[in-house]
């Protein structure tokens, strides 16, 4: 979210790539997202989803807001003793 962030507020524009070593130590997007992509789990990141594809695809930065209302709030169950 803060790289996403940080892409859409930068002036002058930063690629990703300097952004991911600036903020991530070099760890990059496109290496997640088709690792995530190859075993089926990319419905399970909606929000990483949307950060990919409005930093490579040129999507919409609104699409952050959008994946997060896609889904319902997990609410954990706190078991009482």
């Amino acid at each position: 979210r803060r790289l996403a962030a940080e892409f859409v507020r930068c002036d002058p524009k930063k690629d990703w790539a300097t952004l991911e070593k600036e903020m991530l130590n070099g760890q990059q997007i496109p290496h997640v997202y088709h690792y995530l992509n190859a075993r089926g789990k990319l419905d399970d990141f909606p929000l990483f989803r949307a950060v990919y594809a409005i930093g490579f695809k040129g999507a919409d930065p609104m699409d952050i807001v959008n994946a997060l209302k896609v889904r319902e709030p997990v609410v954990s169950e706190v078991k009482k003793p």
